[in-house]
């Protein structure tokens, strides 16, 4: 019996790496991804991987040097120029990808101030919405307005906390997972638990994420 397969594509890297995330684009026929290095001998990197539908399923990638090493990266709905990075030393900033000249470099456009080191960011998937939330893990989580300079809005003070996600439609409704397996919706408007499923899961939660097409189931 004949079995449709699909075609695989490998991206070599030769440096260190922890974070991938996907990137917008209006153009259906891309898919784009944006992956940082850390930077452990070198400056940190982010890649930016192509894939064109139209070109044969080619790969193609720009690389952009970053001043640190990059522990997480997250897609900002609002500009697909624009990224918020997480550092290896814990501190969060948006950047923007900066072509031209010589060489391809992020240009830092604001620094959210962390009194804690921060292991993830998460935007609203809205680019209506512009908000975005750092985990600082085992500390807790901070909201923050993009709409202009990033300002703080709201924190939660989560001792156990591991990772978060944005509800895809509520700018209200986050869900945050715990290092025992549990996992929790948060109703922003009054900081209160609205949902908690203490044991979700046999083991650490380490990544969280709504299906944007069933909004009330998580993976």
């Amino acid at each position: 019996m004949d079995e449709s397969r699909g075609t695989s594509h490998v991206y070599g890297i030769d440096r260190h790496t922890l974070c991938l995330t996907s990137l917008s684009t209006a153009d259906a026929s891309h898919s784009l991804f944006a992956l940082g290095t850390l930077g452990i001998h070198e400056p940190g990197e982010i890649h930016i991987v192509d894939l064109n539908s139209d070109d044969d399923d080619v790969l193609h990638n720009s690389v952009f040097t970053h001043t640190t090493g990059i522990r997480a990266l997250a897609a900002a709905p609002w500009d697909e120029q624009q990224l918020l990075v997480v550092s290896t030393e814990g501190t969060v900033e948006l950047v923007a990808l900066a072509r031209g000249g010589e060489r391809e470099e992020t240009q830092v456009m604001a620094q959210l101030e962390q009194t804690s080191k921060a292991n993830r960011v998460v935007c609203h998937p809205m680019a209506a919405v512009r908000q975005a939330a750092v985990v600082a893990a085992g500390v807790g989580v901070t909201m923050w307005d993009m709409a202009h300079l990033p300002a703080l809005t709201q924190s939660l003070a989560l001792e156990d906390i591991e990772t978060a996600a944005w509800h895809p439609t509520s700018s209200t409704v986050l869900a945050t997972s715990d290092t025992h397996g549990g996992l929790r919706t948060w109703d922003l408007r009054t900081a209160t638990v609205a949902t908690a499923i203490e044991c979700a899961h046999t083991g650490r939660i380490r990544a969280l994420d709504y299906n944007p097409n069933l909004p009330y189931h998580l993976a």
